[in-house]
């Protein structure tokens, strides 16, 4: 994985992976409200575990930092249950043994709630048994 990187809130994209607080907790931007203005938004995930994060008003930040990677869809078997994350795709949601489908990330530019937001794209490997 190469260096994380600054960028100006307003190339942001829905599918950029950042760490917006000195912590260093990475997250999926999963949604933008608005192209511009000074009320954009971003929905997060954390993009280790796929739980839901929070949403960022963008123009709090002249630059945020930007993780290199995309962003996929995992299906994770839990129990009886199975659930859909969004994940970082170099990062894990939970134990590697209950990961039975990934998908790619597109990208709907005219989503809602947000103007952009992630969506599951084609199937990008078969299921495995768990």
């Amino acid at each position: 994985m190469t260096e994380p990187i600054a960028r100006p809130v307003s190339q942001l994209r829905a599918g950029d992976l950042i760490a917006p607080d000195d912590e260093g907790t990475v997250y999926v931007v999963c949604a933008v409200s608005q192209p511009v203005g000074t009320s954009r938004r971003a929905e997060l995930v954390d993009a280790r575990t796929g739980e839901a994060g929070r949403c960022v008003r963008l123009q709090l930040h002249d630059a945020v930092l930007t993780v290199p990677g995309r962003a996929q869809w995992v299906v994770v078997a839990g129990g009886e249950a199975s659930e859909s994350l969004l994940v970082g795709a170099d990062f894990h949601a939970g134990d590697e043994r209950h990961h039975l489908t990934t998908w790619d990330v597109e990208i709907d530019l005219l989503g809602r709630p947000g103007w952009e937001q992630l969506r599951r794209g084609p199937r990008l490997e078969a299921a495995r048994a768990a």
